[in-house]
């Protein structure tokens, strides 16, 4: 397995865009589902319920009309996580407690498909392949439509994927639930890179749509997205919410707000983007309420020309020399007058140097320096920033 080390790029996490047209609304409160939400060919919302305080014990599974009545659909869950649909209809769903994916029929009953280690997010491929993200197994698995595993990703680097999506060209996304990163992996299995990380490190699911992933960021009550045809690596920007501010404000995207997001999924039309979040005030991530951003016409870019884009600076961190045999300097640029954070991590994401700068100028650059002296030859992850929102590059050591 190849595996690239990318420069990962943040966008300042208090700004998100508004397009005229794009709104959050609530749809459906009063329903325990803290696990996964997929919209069906047909339009109707399943959302599944992981568990009270996240225990992974949930047995449910609703089914939500666009309207937004809701009604028990399944009760053969046990930690209802991810769910996709194949072709023909028929419907798959992990269970992470029970380490197992199942279909489920008609009338909410399950059939094991596979059994997997803390099955996570799942999608299927243009070959009708399912593709599974194992939290606990710390893997991506590939299984043919009769349950045969084929290939499988494993790389220290993942810490719980958790969110799965697949792109236009086939192109896999998963997303860390324990650290921000999301990874780009091609359709055999056989790369991946790191190509994004989000604020909160909480990166818990992914939806795609017109050359966009969407990412919920739990932890920082918030949705990001970036660009999967940029030709560079992409920039994370703000989609959604309110950064680290919680609550259940409907409205246009800059000024509503998310309660921990987790799950997330468009509608056939890709009209409509959904997500699950908790009720204020609730500290069980129990009851939930279902929200619909709707972006209008023409769809996610909300331009009939050119996707809307961000136009604010953010934290940017550049690196000199690197690769690295001593000392090297750490320049940093924050848009915020709050102290800044500099961290060397390994490929375990153990941290193993850290400076805190005092509050400097906003715009103005801030030189940490560091030396690799004693640290062993690799790739090692920079991290930079604070509150406002955090730069990250790869440095090799030689």
């Amino acid at each position: 397995m190849a595996v690239r080390y990318a420069i990962l790029l943040l966008l300042v996490a208090g700004w998100a865009p508004h397009v005229s047209g794009q709104d959050v609304s609530t749809l459906a409160t009063g329903f325990s589902a803290s696990g996964g939400v997929l919209v069906a060919p047909d339009g109707m919302i399943y959302v599944a319920d992981f568990g009270v305080d996240g225990s992974g014990t949930g047995s449910s599974l609703y089914q939500i009309t666009p309207e937004g009545d809701v009604s028990l659909f399944s009760e053969a869950l046990s930690g209802g996580n991810g769910g996709a649909f194949n072709a023909a209809g028929e419907l798959f769903w992990s269970s992470f407690s029970a380490n197992r994916v199942d279909r489920i029929d008609a009338s909410g009953a399950r059939s094991l498909f596979a059994s997997v280690d803390g099955p996570a997010g799942l999608a299927f491929d243009a070959e009708e392949n399912l593709i599974v993200a194992s939290c606990n197994g710390q893997s991506v698995l590939k299984y043919s439509l009769d349950g045969q595993l084929l290939e499988t990703i494993m790389t220290t680097l993942f810490n719980c994927p958790n969110g799965l999506t697949i792109d236009d060209e086939g192109q896999i996304y998963v997303s860390n639930l324990n650290d921000g990163s999301v990874f780009r992996i091609n359709p055999a299995l056989s790369n991946l890179e790191i190509i994004a990380t989000v604020p909160g490190e909480k990166a818990d699911n992914l939806a795609y749509a017109d050359q966009y992933v969407y990412v919920t960021a739990r932890a920082a009550h918030a949705i990001y997205r970036f660009r999967t045809d940029a030709p560079d690596l992409p920039t994370v920007e703000l989609f959604a919410g309110q950064f680290q501010v919680r609550g259940n404000t409907d409205g246009p995207l800059d000024q509503a707000t998310f309660s921990f997001p987790n799950s997330i999924s468009f509608d056939p039309s890709g009209r409509f983007l959904y997500t699950n979040d908790v009720e204020l005030g609730s500290t069980t991530f129990h009851p939930s309420v279902l929200r619909r951003i709707d972006f209008g016409e023409p769809g996610p870019t909300g331009t009939d020309d050119e996707p809307a884009v961000p136009g604010s600076v953010g934290t940017e961190l550049d690196i000199f020399p690197n690769p690295v045999s001593g000392q090297t300097t750490f320049s940093i640029v924050y848009p915020c007058t709050d102290p800044v954070t500099t961290g060397v991590f390994d490929a375990l994401g153990r941290r193993i140097w850290v400076d805190v700068s005092p509050a400097g100028v906003p715009g103005r650059s801030i030189d940490v320096t560091w030396s690799s002296a004693g640290v062993a030859p690799g790739a090692y992850l920079v991290r930079a920033g604070g509150s406002c929102g955090t730069g990250t590059r790869t440095i090799v050591v030689q």
